[in-house]
């Protein structure tokens, strides 16, 4: 079943978008569906915002661009983009 969820939300994932990738079980296929999207060139130009350390590093690990590849931003900081899109 969370790989249903995973794949319905990432259904709304459109290139260009900025993303907050929560912390979960879900989140977690998600990230997956994500990255598999990303390395076939389905999807381009996504960035996540992960809210904790262990989703930064699932998302890294799968070559999903980050901005926290450097810091981890606070997961109540704001997000300034042109299109936005939570999932959790």
């Amino acid at each position: 079943m969370p790989d249903l969820v995973a794949n319905k939300a990432v259904d709304y994932v459109k290139s260009g978008m900025v993303l907050s990738l929560n912390t979960g079980s879900i989140v977690a296929f998600i990230v997956d569906k994500l990255g598999k999207l990303l390395k076939s060139g389905q999807l381009i130009d996504i960035i996540g915002v992960p809210t904790s350390k262990h989703t930064q590093e699932h998302a890294l690990s799968l070559s999903t661009p980050s901005p926290a590849s450097t810091t981890t931003p606070s997961p109540t900081s704001p997000l300034t983009a042109p299109k936005r899109s939570t999932l959790s």
